[in-house]
């Protein structure tokens, strides 16, 4: 497999992106804690006092902004010219000012969504690869060799 596309993220394909690598899983987590009182888990929530509910009720609203302002910062970041080679050994991504490569036994997981590939590093940081950025005889290449990979 020898492929190479470039293209530019679109804002709104990194923020997509981004939600599918991270806030996601953060947002179940929190949707659990808030549905398990309901669920008849009050016994854990009467062990809590008062002062930690006010301090996580402070918290997560911080936390969320940090949270989408890094995001916002990436975003803007990553909404550059790239250039991405696929090969059966390694991933290059070339952005204006740096060059990586990445072996595929570097990444834990590669994952296909409905508009882009992830090529996972770690459990919370992804490529992300925007599939329009590819004829089509070359996603369905890609997409075999994602299907094989995991």
């Amino acid at each position: 497999m020898e492929i190479s596309a470039q293209y530019v993220m679109t804002p709104k394909e990194l923020r997509r992106g981004l939600l599918a690598i991270g806030p996601v899983r953060q947002l179940v987590v929190y949707a659990a804690v808030l549905i398990a009182p309901a669920a008849g888990a009050t016994h854990w929530f009467s062990q809590v006092n008062a002062f930690s509910l006010v301090v996580l009720a402070v918290l997560e609203p911080l936390a969320w902004y940090f949270v989408l302002r890094a995001q916002r910062r990436q975003i803007v970041r990553l909404s550059v010219p790239t250039t991405l080679a696929l090969s059966a050994e390694s991933v290059t991504i070339t952005l204006p000012e740096s060059q990586v490569t990445h072996r595929w036994s570097a990444f834990l997981k590669l994952a296909s969504a409905r508009d882009f590939w992830l090529f996972y590093t770690n459990k919370q940081c992804a490529v992300i690869v925007p599939k329009r950025a590819f004829s089509g005889e070359q996603r369905a290449e890609i997409e075999e060799f994602v299907r094989r990979a995991v």
